[in-house]
C-alpha cells in the first residue's frame, strides 16, 4: 500500500517556481552597472499593487543609507525596489544589514541576477577592494 502512495505522490505534478539567472562574471556586472554602492538598509515597506490594474507587480521598497559609493552618483539615502520572492529574483531585505547595490537605470529595481545582495560585514573591506580593482581596470 505504501508503495502505491509513494508512487502516486511522485507522479502528481507539483507547483514550484525559482529565479533563473545566467552566470555572469562580476567584471561584467561592474561594467554594465551605472551605479554601485554599499549601504545599510534602514527601512522597508510592501508596495502592494494589482497587476491587473497597475503596470507593475507588487514589490518591496527599501531605503538604504549609503556608506560607500563605488561607481556613479547617489544621494545620502537611496530607494531600491526588489521583488517579493519566489520566481521574481528579488533579494531578501533585512533592516540594519549591509547591502551592495548594482543598478543600471533610474527605476531602482535590483535583484539577485544583477549581483545586488546582502554584504556580510566580515567580508566587506575585501569585497569593496575587489570591486574598486575591477572599476580601476586592475587584473585580479
Amino acid at each position: 500500500m505504501y508503495k502505491y502512495l509513494i508512487s502516486l505522490f511522485l507522479l502528481l505534478p507539483g507547483v514550484s517556481s525559482a529565479c533563473s539567472c545566467l552566470h555572469v562574471p562580476l567584471e561584467q556586472h561592474v561594467r554594465d552597472s551605472e551605479v554601485i554602492f554599499v549601504g545599510v538598509l534602514i527601512s522597508t515597506k510592501l508596495v502592494d499593487l494589482d497587476p491587473a490594474v497597475d503596470k507593475e507587480w507588487p514589490y518591496i521598497e527599501g531605503v538604504i543609507k549609503v556608506e560607500t559609493v563605488l561607481k556613479g552618483k547617489v544621494k545620502e539615502t537611496e530607494i531600491i525596489k526588489t521583488g517579493i520572492g519566489s520566481s521574481d529574483c528579488g533579494i531578501l531585505l533585512t533592516t540594519a544589514r549591509a547591502y551592495v547595490i548594482f543598478t543600471d537605470n533610474e527605476s531602482g529595481y535590483v535583484g539577485s541576477c544583477d549581483a545586488s545582495g546582502e554584504l556580510p560585514r566580515y567580508n566587506e573591506a575585501e569585497y569593496i577592494s575587489q570591486l574598486r580593482g575591477i572599476i580601476n581596470g586592475e587584473k585580479p
